[in-house]
Formats: structure tokens, C-alpha cells, sequence
């Protein structure tokens, strides 16, 4: 693989018909490692540790993410409701020209959609 990937191809094939000419003998059997004796109680134990640990760090998860969610939230309201305002107060001043351009730029945006889609 190194030999290929520095463009020596001639080391990487050879490296290849090496490889396999090698014949290996194993079994599966022998290959992996005896299985230690395993009780139902020690299984239960495991889980009820493994389950309280996951619950734990989920828990914390969630904590976090309801911390960094509620920070963001004022902030993201304030600016959603500003941008509603301004449209409608746009609409109230002009409602002639705000059509017009709000029109043409649905117009641009699925025109730019549509050239994304065929790339």
C-alpha cells in the first residue's frame, strides 16, 4: 500500500503477487481468545451499571442542551419578531414596491434552487 500510494507501482505489485502466494492455516477456532464463565447475575449487575451510567451521562446531555437552548432562545425571538416588523412596516410604507420585490426575489431564489439541483 505505501509503495502505491509514493506512485512506485512496480514495488506495489510486486508486493502484491507476495501476498498472495502466502497461504495462511487457521481456524477460527484456535483464533480467538476462550470465553470466561459468565453468569445471569453477572450479566445483570453489568447491565444495571452500564444502564445507570448511560442514564447519568444522558441525563447531563440534556441538561446542557436546555442551558445552551434557553441562552439562545431571547435572543433568537427578538431578532425573528425584528425581521417580521420590518417586513410589515415595509409593506405598510410601500405595498406596491414591497410585492414587486418580494415577488422577484422568490422568483431569483427558486431560479438559484433550481440551477443547484442540475450541478
Amino acid at each position: 500500500m505505501a509503495y502505491f500510494e509514493i506512485n512506485n507501482l512496480e514495488l506495489a505489485l510486486e508486493d502484491y503477487f507476495k501476498a498472495s502466494e502466502i497461504k495462511t492455516n487457521w481456524s477460527l477456532k484456535n483464533s480467538f481468545p476462550p470465553l470466561p464463565f459468565v453468569t445471569s447475575k453477572h450479566v445483570a449487575n453489568n447491565l444495571l451499571v452500564d444502564k445507570s451510567a448511560f442514564l447519568k451521562g444522558l441525563f447531563k446531555g440534556v441538561m446542557n442542551g436546555t442551558k445552551e437552548s434557553l441562552v439562545d432562545f431571547g435572543p433568537s425571538i427578538i431578532s425573528s419578531c425584528r425581521g417580521i416588523a420590518n417586513g410589515l412596516w415595509a409593506f405598510a410604507v410601500n405595498p406596491s414596491e414591497t410585492t414587486l420585490e418580494f415577488t422577484s426575489s422568490a422568483y431569483s431564489f427558486a431560479a438559484w434552487d433550481e440551477a443547484l439541483a442540475h450541478d
